[in-house]
C-alpha cells in the first residue's frame, strides 16, 4: 500500500464507530494490523482497533495497545493477538503483559490453546514457549488459569507461575522465593523492555510472592 493510501485508510479507520482500542506505542516498526475484513497494513501510533482485528509483530517488534475500558497490553516479538467480544483477548503466539488500570476491576480473559487466564484488576504475563508449552505468570493480584482439557482451575497470586505442556497433566503452581522475586522484578526482560513503566509497576514493586493488593 502506498503512503497516501495508507494514510487515508488509517484516517477512515480512526473515524469508524465501534472501535475499542488504540495503538499507543510502537518500539519497533515491525508491527502490522490485520482488520477483521482482511488485508494487512503497517501499524501506526493512534490507529484505532475494533473487534476481530489482529495485531501481528515480527522479530523484535513490540507494541503497546490501550483499550477504552482501562485494559492495557504490551506485545513482544513474533506475537499474534486477536481482539474478541466480551473482553476476550486471543493470544495465538508470542508473549504479552496485560493489566487493568489501578482503580478498575473489570473482568478480562486471555485465551490460548491450553488454557484461559481470567483476571480482574490484575497484571498477568502469558508466553508461548518451545514445544508448544505456555507459561502463565502473575505479576500482581490473582489470576485464574482454566485449562482447556477440563482439569480443575488454578489460582495464581503475585510471583506465582504455571507452565502447561500439551498432552501432559497440569503441574503444580510454582511460587518464587522472595530473593528470586526481588531479582526478577529488576531484571525481567519483557517487564523492562518499554521506556515507560507499567501503570501497575508501583503495586508490583510493593508486593511479595503470594500477596495480593
Amino acid at each position: 500500500m502506498d503512503p497516501i493510501s495508507l494514510l487515508i485508510s488509517q484516517v477512515l479507520r480512526a473515524s469508524q464507530p465501534g472501535t475499542i482500542a488504540q495503538i499507543n506505542r510502537i518500539e519497533s516498526p515491525i508491527v502490522r494490523i490485520r482488520p477483521a475484513q482482511g488485508g494487512d497494513s503497517p501499524a501506526a501510533v493512534g490507529v484505532e482497533l475494533g473487534l476481530g482485528d489482529t495485531i501481528l509483530t515480527r522479530d523484535r517488534g513490540r507494541t503497546e495497545v490501550l483499550f477504552r475500558n482501562g485494559v492495557g497490553v504490551r506485545l513482544g516479538g513474533n506475537a499474534q493477538l486477536v481482539l474478541q467480544p466480551q473482553n476476550r483477548l486471543n493470544l495465538r503466539a508470542g508473549e504479552m503483559i496485560t493489566w487493568v488500570m489501578p482503580g478498575k476491576s473489570l473482568p478480562l480473559s486471555i485465551t490460548t490453546p491450553l488454557a484461559t487466564a481470567a483476571i480482574r484488576g490484575t497484571t498477568v504475563y502469558v508466553e508461548y514457549l518451545p514445544k508448544g508449552q505456555i507459561r502463565f505468570f502473575a505479576w500482581e493480584g490473582r489470576v485464574s488459569v482454566i485449562p482447556t482439557d477440563g482439569s480443575p482451575p488454578l489460582t495464581l497470586t503475585t510471583g506465582e507461575e504455571v507452565v502447561l505442556t500439551p498432552g501432559q497433566p497440569t503441574p503444580p503452581i510454582r511460587r518464587m522465593s522472595v530473593a528470586e522475586w526481588q531479582k526478577h522484578r529488576q531484571t525481567a526482560r519483557f517487564l523492562r523492555s518499554f521506556p515507560q513503566p507499567l501503570p501497575t509497576q508501583p503495586l508490583i514493586d510493593r508486593l511479595l510472592p503470594g500477596e495480593v493488593p
